[in-house]
C-alpha cells in the first residue's frame, strides 16, 4: 500500500515537471516470484527508480529496456523466466523460481485520453474499491494498442481507451474476482477481435479506528501509518487527543466515545482497536460494536477482563451472533511481545492477517501459495 502511494505521488510530481519516465507493471506470473500482478514501479529517463517489482533482481535490466521504450514512445512487454536450470543470469541470481511478465508504458501515454492518476488517487482517498483493466494481447482487427486501459470507478463510471459500448456490455458491472485475489486474467471475444486483459481490483487503504489515545496507542498509529493505512484516533481527554502526538495524516478526535460512534458510524470494513484502559468506556464502545460488528475488533487487556465485558453485554442483552468471530482478545499475534512497540507490531500484524484472510502463522507451515493472488 505505502509503495503504491509513493509511486502515485512521484508520478504526479514528474508529470508536473514534464519529466520522461516509464511505468512498469507486473501483469503475469507463474511459479515463485517476489511480486504479483499489479505491482508497479517508476523508472525515470535518467535512471531514477521508485518502487520495485522483483526485490532488486531484475530492476537494472528493466531500466535498460525502459530507455528503449522512451526512445520509441511505445509500450513493451518483457518476460523473465527463472525456471530454466541453465539460466544462470536469472535463475541463480534472483532467488526465485518462476516467470514474470511486465508491461512498460511511457507515462506520457497515461494522461493523453484520460487521467490515469486521477482514478488511482480517487480510490486511495475513497472508501470503495474500483477496477482497472489493461490490454495485454489481441488477435484480429483490434483497434487498441498494447497497454490500453479501462478504469471503473466505484459509482460505475467507466473511463479510458477501452470504454466502448461493446466492452462495457461485456464487463457487466458489478465485477468480481474469484477467491481472495486482487487480480484476474480475462479473455474478451468480440465481434472483430479477441483479447486478453488483466483485471485488477484496486482497494482503498484500510482505515483503522482506535478508541483510546494513551501512550501505548502511539506505536500502533506509527506502524499503521508507515504501512499507508488511514488512522482515526478517538479520546475524550484533551491531554491525549492531540494531533502533534501522532504522525501526519492521522485523524484525531477529542470527543466522547458514544458521541463519536453516533456521529461517525463504524463501517463493516473498519478494523477497530479498543484501548481506553477503562472498563465502562470499553463496555459502551462494545455495546455499539456488538450490534454493528466490523471486520476486526481488538480489545486490549487480559482475557479475564474481556470475558467480564462480554458477560455484561449478555446481561444487558446486547449481543450479535457474529461478534465472537470478529473479536480478538487478548489482542495481537502470539510473538512474545513485551514492549509497547512489540505489542503494536503484534496488533498490526494480526489486523493485516485478518484483512488478508490469513491465520497469521509462520510461512514455514503454509501449504498453499504465499501471495494472495
Amino acid at each position: 500500500m505505502k509503495d503504491f502511494q509513493k509511486i502515485l505521488q512521484t508520478l504526479h510530481q514528474w508529470q508536473l515537471q514534464d519529466r520522461s519516465a516509464v511505468m512498469v507493471t507486473v501483469v503475469r506470473v507463474a511459479g515463485s516470484t517476489y511480486r504479483r500482478p499489479g505491482a508497479r514501479m517508476l523508472i525515470a529517463g535518467d535512471g531514477e527508480m521508485v518502487g520495485t517489482v522483483s526485490g532488486g533482481c531484475l530492476e537494472a535490466d528493466i531500466a535498460t529496456h525502459a530507455q528503449s521504450v522512451l526512445e520509441n514512445n511505445q509500450p513493451a512487454l518483457l518476460t523473465y523466466d527463472t525456471l530454466s536450470d541453465d539460466n544462470t543470469v536469472w535463475g541463480l541470481g534472483t532467488g526465485c523460481n518462476g516467470i514474470m511478465e511486465v508491461l512498460l508504458e511511457p507515462i506520457s501515454h497515461l494522461g493523453n485520453e484520460w487521467d490515469y492518476l486521477a482514478f488511482f488517487q480517487s480510490i486511495q482517498s475513497g472508501y470503495q474499491p474500483g477496477y482497472f483493466l489493461t490490454l495485454l494481447s489481441a488477435e484480429g482487427e483490434c483497434p487498441f494498442a498494447l497497454g490500453a486501459h479501462l478504469a471503473l470507478y466505484p459509482d460505475g463510471r467507466a473511463v479510458g481507451q477501452l470504454s466502448t459500448p461493446e466492452i462495457l456490455q461485456w464487463i457487466k458491472q458489478p465485477l468480481s474476482i474469484p477467491g481472495n485475489k486482487t487480480y484476474h486474467h480475462l479473455e474478451y471475444k468480440g465481434s472483430k477481435f479477441r483479447a486478453e486483459l488483466l483485471l485488477e481490483k484496486m482497494e482503498p487503504p484500510p482505515e483503522l479506528v482506535l478508541f483510546g489515545a494513551g501512550q501505548d496507542a502511539e506505536p500502533v498509529v506509527e506502524l499503521a501509518r508507515f504501512l499507508g493505512w488511514r488512522v482515526v484516533v478517538v479520546d475524550h481527554r484533551p491531554l491525549y487527543a492531540r494531533k502533534e502526538r501522532f504522525p501526519e495524516g492521522t485523524q484525531v478526535f477529542l470527543e466522547d466515545y458514544s458521541a463519536f460512534l453516533t456521529n461517525r458510524p463504524i463501517q463493516p470494513e473498519n478494523p477497530v482497536i479498543v484501548m481506553t484502559h477503562h472498563f465502562l468506556h470499553d463496555l459502551s464502545i462494545l455495546k455499539y460494536l456488538v450490534q454493528h460488528p466490523p471486520v476486526y475488533v481488538g480489545v486490549l487487556g487480559p482475557r479475564r477482563r474481556t470475558q467480564q465485558l462480554l458477560h455484561q453485554l449478555k446481561i444487558d442483552r446486547e449481543w450479535h451472533p457474529q461478534f465472537p468471530q470478529r473479536l480478538f482478545s487478548p489482542v495481537g499475534l502470539d510473538i512474545g511481545s513485551e514492549s509497547p512497540e512489540e505489542i503494536a507490531l503484534a496488533i498490526v500484524s494480526e489486523i493485516q492477517a485478518v484483512l488478508s484472510g490469513r491465520k497469521g502463522s509462520s510461512l514455514k507451515f503454509r501449504k498453499g501459495p504465499i501471495h494472495r493472488g
